[in-house]
């Protein structure tokens, strides 16, 4: 629903929005790591569309509304840095790639990375969605019970990877798809919380993230060095990387193309698959209020909950 958006400080000196009080030095945070979204739903139903609250500290303003969204990420995206409360959890995965970048560096990877999202590049993508979403459902039966979470997290990295890699090769995916596994569940410990345990801390939470990552490093490192020994166009995402150059003529190094492939891999991978868990797990609730019964293909709520 579309709301009329006038900014804070068009209404005078700045005020912090309501919401729910919090426990000293913890803040909000114990509500944040049992259930996030309870609470989130429950804070915005209760304070509006603009409610804060508090990160061990850290101070949060949640906007629940697309205008809001759109006045930050859009129209004044230049008075906003991206949380460092977060973000600092996930440099060793990320690195400088567009998801934790900012200012000059992001403006120049931004622009690199603009041609591989042109229409006809898109279309192309879309071609292989859909092409892989039918290998999928051939394979399908009625009335079988399925985790279509999982095949969700399967389909979606199979996707990703074709597009980023033009690889289909189902050994590449899967150990993709295991290293990537280990890397968000910890990722998933550690917004949580309530202090941050450096990556060389050697618990056993950390060595399974590193370990994570080194196998990512390792598999998206051998592929770049492939793609440079054969100098081919495959016209996939790597290929037009490798290829743009910024206004000095410059390309990427190979350590700026591996964090954008793990930006892109990762956002086109779990968060897609994530949304389209959720759009079962929906479907399957108003099936068994049409219908009396839940259907076999449906994620079931258990999985919902942890997710």
């Amino acid at each position: 629903m579309n709301v009329p958006f006038a900014p804070p400080h068009a209404a005078g000196a700045a005020r912090r929005p309501p919401g729910p009080k919090g426990l000293p030095f913890l803040g909000n945070l114990l509500e944040f790591s049992r259930d996030v979204l309870r609470y989130y739903g429950e804070w915005a139903r209760e304070y509006g569309d603009i409610f804060a609250f508090s990160l061990r500290g850290w101070p949060v303003v949640l906007l629940n509304n697309s205008d809001y969204a759109e006045y930050v990420l859009v129209r004044n995206h230049r008075n906003f840095v991206k949380f460092p409360f977060f973000f600092r959890h996930v440099r060793a995965i990320f690195g400088q790639g567009l998801l934790t970048s900012e200012g000059a560096i992001w403006h120049r990877q931004r622009r690199l990375a603009a041609p591989a999202f042109h229409a006809e590049r898109l279309k192309r993508y879309g071609e292989a969605t859909v092409r892989y979403t039918e290998r999928m459902l051939a394979d399908w039966r009625p009335a079988e019970a399925r985790d279509v979470q999982a095949d969700m997290m399967a389909l979606t990295l199979r996707i990703a990877a074709k597009a980023l890699f033009d690889t289909d090769v189902e050994k590449d995916v899967a150990e993709i798809g295991k290293a990537f596994g280990a890397v968000v569940e910890e990722i998933a410990v550690r917004f949580r919380r309530p202090f941050r345990i450096p990556d060389a801390v050697p618990t056993p939470g950390n060595i399974r993230y590193m370990r994570g990552v080194r196998r990512i490093d390792r598999l998206v490192s051998e592929i770049i060095r492939g793609r440079r020994d054969q100098g081919d166009d495959r016209g996939d995402l790597l290929s037009i990387l490798m290829l743009a150059r910024d206004d000095e003529g410059r390309p990427m190094s190979d350590g700026q193309l591996r964090d954008e492939v793990i930006t892109l891999l990762l956002a086109g991978h779990e968060t897609t698959a994530l949304a389209l868990g959720w759009t079962w797990y929906r479907l399957s609730r108003i099936a068994m209020s049409t219908l009396g019964s839940p259907p076999s293909c449906a994620m079931s709520s258990a999985t919902a909950r942890r997710r």
